[in-house]
């Protein structure tokens, strides 16, 4: 059996985290496993990925049709429309696993004329207040060609039911999985211009707009923390990403934080850092099922995030009640506060989501509950 993974970037981040973990499996049972990337991509991700036996490609022409389809003329959009399903048919794929929505709208319409056996439509993200989506034509469609519905929370799947009009007992929830990170074996790494005594904030977040790194800087800013060092982590290939990633940097320059706050860009290697860290961070809008906090609870860290549904589901009970309120960024500079001055309880909660995390995350259990589906 052929599967097809298609993902917008083929560059570091939560999506490919927990498509890599699936990929592979399915790539160990035999099966034949193609990665497609559509928006962007990094070469030494390419490199990871093929020397885990995945055979991966590039396809920006799709990705740009995709892209630019609301402003294009109507014989434009017409012409993107059999250019896909011919490039799918070619891709003699039995099951298509498309992430992300802007993907899902475009392949879940025509996959009926790949040739596949099946597709799945994949509730990733965060709803707070969900409301059903304007019909059109092409939801209409899409909804007809019945690909199978999945989501990795349970507030995901209540918000797909209620989005896209789907009775809630036909979306299956299949949380992400973890791995857990070889920490005992891992030195805590150095950061310069970081000291040893001080306590290290660490946030794992690509710079699209809902992981809002700016409410972050804000919270920081009011915090004043004497010992706290902010570090963030990662970037993302998208024009957007790269604009938030300036504006970042030129709040850190204009309010002078260039001694306290650290932004590292995209490394491909994270565990020495959790390894380093004190507290795990996250600013989020929206979230589905957040993989850097995930990564942040199997390292035995305490978390710090926006009270939104998507953390909340995750997180140990009792680390649920240092969530911030999601407008106040004076709430979440107070719980800065709180966890740089109390070694005690960022050593409890870093406990307690560690065990929850190892007894509720299973990538075991994630891989038999889509292996169940596709096989």
């Amino acid at each position: 059996m052929t599967c097809l993974f298609i993902i917008p970037n083929l560059t570091p981040g939560g999506v490919q985290t927990q498509m890599e973990m699936l990929a592979k499996h399915m790539s160990s049972k035999g099966l034949k496993v193609y990665v497609v990337g559509l928006f962007s991509k990094q070469d030494d991700y390419v490199q990871r990925l093929n020397l885990s036996n995945l055979e991966v490609s590039f396809q920006p022409e799709i990705g740009n049709a995709i892209q630019n389809y609301p402003n294009a003329k109507p014989w434009t959009k017409l012409r993107l429309w059999f250019k896909l399903i011919k490039w799918l048919r070619s891709q003699k794929a039995e099951v298509i696993i498309p992430y992300t929505a802007l993907v899902d709208d475009f392949i879940n319409v025509v996959w009926r004329f790949s040739g596949a056996r099946l597709s799945l439509s994949l509730e990733r993200g965060g709803h707070s207040q969900p409301k059903r989506e304007k019909r059109s034509w092409l939801k209409r469609i899409k909804k007809i060609s019945k690909p199978i519905y999945v989501a990795n929370s349970r507030h995901g799947a209540k918000a797909m039911s209620i989005i896209r009009g789907i009775d809630e007992s036909h979306i299956r929830v299949i949380r992400n999985g973890f791995t857990p990170n070889q920490l005992e074996n891992t030195t805590p790494t150095s950061i310069d211009g970081v000291g040893d005594a001080s306590i290290v904030f660490l946030m794992i977040a690509n710079y699209f707009d809902q992981k809002d790194h700016q409410f972050l800087l804000r919270a920081w800013k009011e915090a004043q923390l004497e010992r706290g060092r902010l570090v963030i982590i990662g970037l993302g290939g998208s024009d957007t990403c790269k604009k938030n990633y300036a504006a970042a940097k030129t709040f850190i320059q204009t309010h002078g934080l260039e001694k306290q706050v650290f932004l590292l860009g995209a490394i491909r290697n994270i565990i020495p850092y959790l390894k380093r860290a004190d507290v795990g961070l996250l600013s989020s809008t929206t979230e589905g099922c957040p993989n850097a906090v995930l990564e942040y609870m199997g390292a035995g860290l305490p978390v710090i995030a926006r009270d939104i549904p998507g953390v909340r589901e995750v997180l140990s009970i009792e680390n649920q009640s240092f969530l911030a309120d999601f407008e106040d960024h004076e709430d979440y500079a107070k719980k800065l506060k709180i966890f740089e001055s109390d070694v005690e309880l960022r050593r409890r909660l870093g406990l307690a989501n560690q065990e929850h995390v190892l007894k509720e995350f299973s990538v075991k259990d994630m891989v038999d509950a889509y292996e169940e589906i596709l096989l």
